[in-house]
């Protein structure tokens, strides 16, 4: 309520009372009911003819409890109002036992589902007509339609006889009303996954058999995944509203991640878990619904008042904290560039580890200092500024660190390079400065941003700016910047998941082929987005190599791109998941026998199996490392030392992003009926699939480690 509408009963001498409800629609008649209640309210609206209006009682009745108790035990009210001659708009509300955030809401949302049914089990129709309750179409248009039916006329037909004369290639709403037969045909699919929907009813089977304040055992195990999101999930109502704003979903809307994906996702596997008794989510998958721009449009359209770009913030996060860290490697400076680069100088430039992979833009940035007669201190590309660390929360390897690296920043004004070391040392060496007990005495600037300032350049040319997500703290600046100085910039949006694209796999490479589509040519500032833009086809470079080009001083660099065929990633995966699978088969006896101590509960059982599973891994794990081995010296050419580092070195990356993707669940469905064999006693198939599960995911550090550092 707004302050006006509180003040004005009180002025009357009345008193004003606050109410809350949620439903797939929300709407204001639920006040009527709202304020006579303290809890949660669940409300569906729809039309009925007046003679119905007991039947519609019964219906809910037979489900929810009786009408007007409206407690959080059972019962519910309604609000009826007359929408037109002998039709009514019926308001049906149920009143949730629990708190918004409750882990149980998915489930009492059912209830919004059992009263939408008796609408039109009764000849009803829901108030709304569009894709979510597309079948209820020619009930609403035909059935409702009194005056329509006394003169013989048929709505939806009439309607659909239009729509495919003045329409014949469904330009407008397709799917709205009518199915499509042309354009758009994907809207069909979303009326199948509603009837899936439908046919599990929105959980409530789950919803009838579980009491009140218990909790989901879906939930639990969805929540050792996804943590804090399995709670906004629930109460997420699924409103859509952040997807409308979403500039990431306008590129690529048919797949199904971020900002409202995350939320699908997990209700999705908290389902899937009571459908099927277990669920294993690798990595890889929720990478692919952490892309973000980080620009907070779903933030302000939130009813829910979830904070969405906080939570996809933080999904990377979850990432980023299972990405291993690589070794960094040093690219020697030319000897052309010496006369730059001088360990006195007060101008300190940041190449950092990023550039490693994107060479061109560490030598154009050297031959503009030169073109600019600066003498610069130079942090090579085996310096890491601790950017992973910072956005994972990895809080004691970023102090370490930044004390490392502060020991060797004296310099006035330090120039980054990438994005991600921007915001590194002006973000996380600030929020560190006290754990660390270092003072960041020196000042950061981008170097897009110093060379703009610094250099007389002018042009009139088109530039699709691709404005990086860590860069948006100072893009604006260098929009500004460039239009002054006569160029005619678009401002591109969309994060090409560079910093994770070994691990975000098809949304990454999605996201980057659809920006080239659109846009052609792209100018990026950041370095890493240009690599992965070059990888799948567009023709990208980074603004530095832009610039250093219109002043005559670019620079071509071959570099060397190790392709691994997908025929040895599939043979990675491949005898990876049989090692696995042999070697739990192999004890198969011993875990039998340890099967009657399920009785003590999984907690404990899992501490009592953990050595034997640890066993199977440590056995498992050399027929991998010696594959790897035998696949990357059938690539070697010769005897370049550096060429056999660089290609063993990239398929360790490779079996990394393997285990990012990789799915326990076929592992343990082959052990568990093995062991099922061997035991005398009953057990659980369920929970020993779960107990398993979980030790499989909790060791796959250990896999990586036994693999890479042996």
């Amino acid at each position: 309520m707004s302050r006006n509408c509180i003040e004005l009963p009180r002025t009357l001498g009345l008193r004003p009372l606050r109410g809350e409800w949620t439903g797939w629609w929300s709407f204001n008649h639920g006040v009527n009911a709202a304020l006579r209640t303290k809890g949660l309210l669940i409300h569906q609206h729809g039309l009925i003819h007046y003679t119905k209006i007991k039947e519609l009682v019964d219906g809910i009745q037979d489900n929810l409890g009786k009408l007007g108790d409206l407690t959080p035990d059972g019962g519910f009210d309604l609000d009826i109002d007359l929408e037109r001659r002998e039709t009514l708009l019926v308001n049906a509300f149920t009143q949730v036992s629990l708190t918004p955030t409750d882990k149980k809401i998915l489930f009492e949302l059912a209830k919004n589902t059992l009263m939408m049914e008796q609408y039109i089990k009764v000849g009803g129709s829901m108030l709304s007509v569009g894709i979510f309750v597309h079948k209820y179409a020619k009930n609403r248009l035909t059935a409702m339609g009194k005056v329509f039916q006394e003169m013989g006329v048929d709505r939806y037909e009439v309607m659909k006889k239009y729509k495919e004369e003045m329409d014949p290639n469904e330009i407008f709403n397709p799917g709205k009303v009518f199915e499509p037969s042309k354009r758009a045909k994907e809207v069909l699919d979303i009326v199948r996954k509603q009837n899936e929907a439908m046919r599990y009813r929105f959980g409530i089977g789950f919803a009838k058999r579980i009491s009140p304040g218990g909790e989901i055992e879906g939930y639990k195990v969805t929540k050792k995944y996804l943590d804090v999101f399995t709670d906004y999930a629930i109460k997420c109502i699924d409103c859509a509203m952040c997807v409308t704003v979403c500039p990431q979903y306008r590129l690529i809307p048919q797949w199904p991640y971020a900002p409202k994906g995350m939320f699908d996702f997990t209700k999705g596997l908290i389902s899937m878990f009571e459908l099927n008794g277990r669920i294993d989510v690798p990595d890889s998958a929720i990478a692919e619904i952490s892309g973000c721009h980080k620009c907070g449009l779903c933030d302000g359209v939130c009813p829910a008042r979830i904070p969405i770009s906080s939570m996809l913030i933080k999904l990377s996060s979850m990432v980023a904290r299972k990405v291993p860290e690589e070794a960094t490697t040093e690219i020697p400076i030319p000897e052309k560039y010496k006369d730059v680069i001088s360990d006195d100088a007060e101008i300190g430039v940041w190449l950092g580890k990023y550039l490693a992979e994107n060479p061109s833009t560490m030598f154009a940035t050297l031959e503009m200092f030169k073109k600019l007669g600066l003498k610069v201190k130079v942090f090579g590309t085996s310096l890491d500024s601790g950017f992973n660390d910072y956005i994972s929360g990895n809080g004691n390897e970023l102090i370490e660190k930044i004390k490392k690296n502060s020991e060797h920043i004296n310099v006035v004004e330090l120039i980054t390079v990438s994005p991600e070391d921007y915001k590194t040392f002006t973000e996380g060496y600030q929020e560190y400065s006290r754990l660390s007990g270092v003072n960041q005495t020196f000042e950061v600037v981008p170097l897009d941003l110093r060379l703009l300032k610094s250099m007389q350049i002018e042009g009139n040319e088109e530039l699709n700016l691709h404005v990086a997500c860590f860069s948006n703290t100072y893009a604006d600046e260098i929009l500004k910047r460039l239009r002054e100085k006569g160029f005619k910039v678009k401002k591109v949006e969309g994060c090409s998941g560079a910093t994770l694209e070994k691990n975000v796999g098809k949304r990454a490479d999605m996201m980057a082929k659809a920006l080239g589509e659109r846009y052609g040519t792209l100018v990026t500032l950041c370095p890493l987005a240009a690599v992965k833009f070059r990888s799948v086809g567009v023709n990208a470079k980074t603004l530095v190599e832009f610039l250093a080009e219109k002043v005559g001083a670019g620079v071509k660099v071959e570099q060397r791109i190790v392709k691994i065929p997908d025929s040895d990633k599939n043979a990675i995966m491949n005898v990876l998941v049989q090692s696995l699978t042999d070697s739990l088969k192999k004890r198969a006896s011993l875990i039998a026998d340890t099967v009657s101590f399920m009785s003590s509960g999984i907690d404990e059982y899992k501490k009592i199996i953990e050595p034997i599973v640890t066993e199977a891994i440590d056995e498992a794990t050399p027929s991998v490392k010696n594959l790897i081995t035998s696949l990357a010296s059938s690539k070697y050419t010769g005897n370049d030392a550096s060429e056999k580092a660089l290609i063993l070195n990239q398929y360790y990356r490779e079996f990394n992003s393997v285990l990012m993707s990789l799915t326990l669940d076929t592992v343990v469905s082959a052990v568990v009926p093995e062991v099922k064999s061997k035991s005398v006693d009953e057990f659980s198939e369920r929970d020993l699939g779960l107990v398993l599960l979980e030790l499989l995911r909790e060791k796959l550090e250990r896999i990586r480690a036994n693999v890479v550092n042996q």
